[in-house]
């Protein structure tokens, strides 16, 4: 719990950091069947618009059509754009989820690093790369300024649901 404290007083220097208590969803994104609200997990992205209006639109009502759409499409997308543990740029192809987030590395020796303590590490992380490029309100190009850390609470019908989102929240709420 720590460790996500940090994380949104983290994420409040970049933007709005949006927190939602409720599930977003009324469906399990595993199996289809009706959310049981006391099984959820968090899921952090992070959201670029166009300018300070949409982004404020977005903080009246996060759980709008539109930004739910945004959320799924920055699914798997790490949260940073340099690696916590180098400071060079990531390698999105080196990642690794933790407490929600997805998070990127430079190289397989940081990510291993960071796996084996990810508690001496998770307060590095700088949320800071957008996963959209065009904003969720006008369609228009994303100002990085306006990068907005998004943490939703995603709802499953049981635990063994939750646990395949653990592991691969990409494929979760990318799948169908």
């Amino acid at each position: 719990m720590k460790t996500f404290i940090k994380f949104v007083f983290a994420a409040a220097a970049i933007g709005v950091a949006s927190v939602s208590a409720e599930p977003f969803n009324k469906k399990c994104p595993v199996s289809g069947k009706d959310v049981d609200a006391s099984v959820t997990s968090k899921h952090t992205v992070v959201i670029g618009f166009c300018c300070e209006k949409c982004q404020a639109k977005f903080k009246e009502d996060p759980s709008g059509e539109k930004f739910a759409a945004a959320v799924k499409a920055a699914a798997g997308k790490p949260v940073n754009s340099t690696c916590p543990l180098s400071g060079e740029d990531i390698d999105a192809s080196k990642t690794a989820v933790h407490e929600g987030q997805t998070v990127g590395f430079c190289c397989g020796k940081c990510l291993k690093k960071f796996n084996a303590e990810p508690a001496k590490f998770i307060a590095k992380v700088e949320a800071d790369n957008c996963a959209n490029q065009k904003c969720p309100v006008s369609g228009k190009k994303v100002d990085a300024g306006t990068a907005t850390v998004h943490i939703q609470e995603v709802g499953f019908c049981c635990e063994k649901c939750q646990a395949k989102f653990k592991k691969d929240p990409a494929a979760v709420l990318n799948k169908g």
